[in-house]
C-alpha cells in the first residue's frame, strides 16, 4: 500500500463575492480561479470570487465546509496516510447515482498500519 506524498486535505477556502464560504478545495483549484482573474487572493489559502456565482456551493452543508484533518480516522497518526473507500468499488458500482454522487462521504484517511 502506497501512502500519499502530499496532504490529503488542503482546506483552501473559496468565498463568494459577498464573502460567504462556498466550498473548500486545493491550491491547484485556487490557482485555476486566480489565473483566469475570476478571484482575488485574500490570504495564502483563501480566495474571493470576483463575479456573482449562480449556485450556493456547499453553503449549509457542514460536512463539506469544515476543516478536514489530515490524520488517520482510526488512530490519529498524521502520516503516512492513504485514502480508504468505505464501500468497495465492486459494490459501489451497483448503487443508485444519487448515492454515488456523495463520494466524499465514502472516503476516510487511514494510515498504512490501520488500513492493512
Amino acid at each position: 500500500m502506497l501512502s500519499r506524498t502530499r496532504v490529503i486535505y488542503e482546506n483552501c477556502k473559496v468565498l463568494d463575492i459577498s464573502g460567504n464560504l462556498l466550498f473548500r478545495t486545493s491550491q491547484k483549484r485556487l490557482a485555476w480561479y486566480l489565473e483566469r482573474d475570476l478571484a482575488t487572493r485574500l490570504d495564502a489559502s483563501t480566495i474571493q470570487l470576483t463575479f456573482q456565482n449562480k449556485g450556493t456551493g456547499r453553503r449549509g452543508d457542514d460536512f463539506y465546509l469544515q476543516d478536514m484533518r489530515n490524520e488517520c480516522a482510526v488512530c490519529g497518526a498524521s502520516e503516512p496516510l492513504t485514502m480508504h473507500h468505505v464501500v468497495p468499488h465492486q459494490y459501489r458500482q451497483h448503487m443508485e447515482e444519487a448515492v454515488k454522487s456523495h463520494s466524499s462521504h465514502d472516503l476516510l484517511p487511514l494510515c498504512i498500519e490501520c488500513h492493512d
